[in-house]
Order: structure tokens, then C-alpha cells, then sequence
């Protein structure tokens, strides 16, 4: 067996404490070490992605309820797409996690737009095949996902005390790995982890269909483009609107999102003209 063995890739690359003498070895595989740097930053990207799901299906196997994971992802995306925008202000922050869920259908259905648009656009999108480890992914999860729905007689004290648990949790983990000094990735690529994660816990947990998220995740470099950028820019335009957060108002609040998008896509195409 080759000493640069690909099957062993993964897991050497995305060591943190990977020596440069190592890393020399792997990049004279490739043709220039920008392509490298990328493929090293995958491969790390993938690694940290591992780690957060394998805490959250952790907490499933622990009985903790689909509702409390939820409310987590939705915390540390509005945290770190603070970090990234600072028009993103506390009082947003404050007003969306009061409706977490709401904001992760928002965040798929930007998700499902964006996916049918790159289709559109390059329809080989629909070729492209995902592993066998999702579906193996799923049915772990599957196995023991729960949802408040089940059981009516929870207190919402209960609620909370679980739901910061796991914040506390995904919250240090995240922290662990930002000051990781062998690891290449930023803010941004954080980001991108965590809103894989919420796609993912919804797609899972609410509509059972792992189709779907399969489907999103093959494509998800050309989604992200939408939600990493374009959503948090309609949100800042829907501040002063947060009645429209209600569940009652919930095709109002779409329609509108639906139309902010339309108008910063356009803004950017007459940008670059």
C-alpha cells in the first residue's frame, strides 16, 4: 500500500496538527497548491461537518426533541451571520429565535428555489450522485428523532433548559475548532456548516423525506450562494416588519421574502453591468 494511499486523504489532511512535511507530500499531487489549499479545505470542511452531526445525533440518541436541535442550529446561524454582517443586530437576533422554526422553513425554502433555479441552469445538477453514507446517516437519525408533537404534556421550562444545553454544546464545539490553528477554514466556511446543518435537521426531523435533502446536498455550493448571502440581506430589509413573523402571516412573510430576493438579485445584476 502507497504511502499516499488516497483511501487515507481524508483523514490525514484534516488533521489539525498535520506537519508541514506531511502536507508537502500530498501537495505535490496536485498541480498547483491553490487547487490543493482547496482540496484541503474540503476535505476540512467535511471533517467539522462529521463532528457537529455526530454531536446532534448524540443528543437525538439521548431523547432530546427535534424542537430543542432546532432551536440551536437557528441560534448559532443568527450568531455567526452577525459576525458576518453587523446590520444583523441583536434585536433581530432576539426577534427570530422567538421563531426558529419559521426561520429554518424560511431558510429551505430558499434552499428548494435555489436548487431548482441552478437546475435550470445546468441541468447535470440532477446527475450528480450522493453516498450511501447519507442514507446510513438517515436511518441513524431516523432511529431516534422526536418531536414535541408526540408529547403534548412537556414544559416549555424543560424546553429551554434542553435547548441550551445543546446551544451550550454546539456553541463550544464551534469556539474549539475557530481556535484550531491548524485548521484552514474561516468565519464564512462556519457559516456554510451550520447552514448545511439546519437544512439537514429539518429536512430529517420535519419532513421526513431524506430524498430531499439528498437532492440539496449534492448541489449545495450553487444553494449557498442564496442562503449565505442573499437571505441574511432580506432579513435585514425585513426588520420593522416582524408581525409578518407570525404563523398566521406565514405566505405574507414568504411572499415578501420571495420579492426582497428578487430585488437584491436584481441590484446585483445591474451592479455588474
Amino acid at each position: 500500500m502507497s504511502e499516499l494511499d488516497p483511501s487515507k486523504w481524508v483523514e490525514i489532511l484534516t488533521h489539525p496538527n498535520l506537519s508541514e512535511a506531511e502536507m508537502e507530500k500530498y501537495r505535490a499531487l496536485f498541480d498547483n497548491d491553490t487547487i490543493f489549499q482547496a482540496y484541503v479545505k474540503s476535505m476540512q470542511m467535511q471533517a467539522v461537518l462529521e463532528a457537529f452531526r455526530k454531536v446532534l445525533l448524540s443528543f437525538f440518541q439521548h431523547g432530546f426533541e427535534a424542537e430543542t436541535v432546532i432551536i440551536a442550529n437557528a441560534y448559532l446561524w443568527l450568531k455567526t451571520t452577525q459576525r458576518l454582517d453587523p446590520g444583523f443586530d441583536d434585536e433581530m437576533i432576539q426577534s427570530w429565535m422567538q421563531q426558529s422554526l419559521l426561520l429554518t422553513q424560511l431558510l429551505f425554502q430558499f434552499a428548494v428555489e435555489a436548487y431548482q433555479t441552478a437546475l435550470k441552469e445546468d441541468a447535470s445538477i440532477s446527475e450528480r450522485m450522493y453516498t450511501t453514507e447519507m442514507e446510513e446517516m438517515y436511518a441513524a437519525w431516523s432511529e431516534h428523532i422526536y418531536s414535541l408533537a408526540q408529547e403534548e404534556n412537556i414544559s416549555e421550562e424543560l424546553l429551554i433548559q434542553r435547548s441550551d444545553l445543546v446551544i451550550q454544546t454546539l456553541s463550544q464545539l464551534l469556539a474549539q475548532y475557530e481556535n484550531e490553528a491548524g485548521l484552514k477554514l474561516e468565519l464564512r466556511d462556519y457559516h456554510k456548516i451550520i447552514t448545511h446543518l439546519m437544512l439537514q435537521t429539518f429536512v430529517f426531523t420535519y419532513l421526513n423525506n431524506p430524498s430531499v435533502y439528498y437532492e440539496l446536498a449534492v448541489a449545495y455550493e450553487e444553494i449557498y450562494i442564496t442562503l449565505g448571502f442573499d437571505v441574511p440581506s432580506v432579513l435585514i430589509n425585513l426588520k420593522g416588519k416582524e408581525h409578518l413573523m407570525h404563523p398566521d402571516n406565514q405566505t405574507q412573510l414568504i411572499a415578501l421574502l420571495a420579492q426582497e430576493t428578487m430585488n437584491i438579485q436584481n441590484q446585483a445584476s445591474s451592479g455588474s453591468n
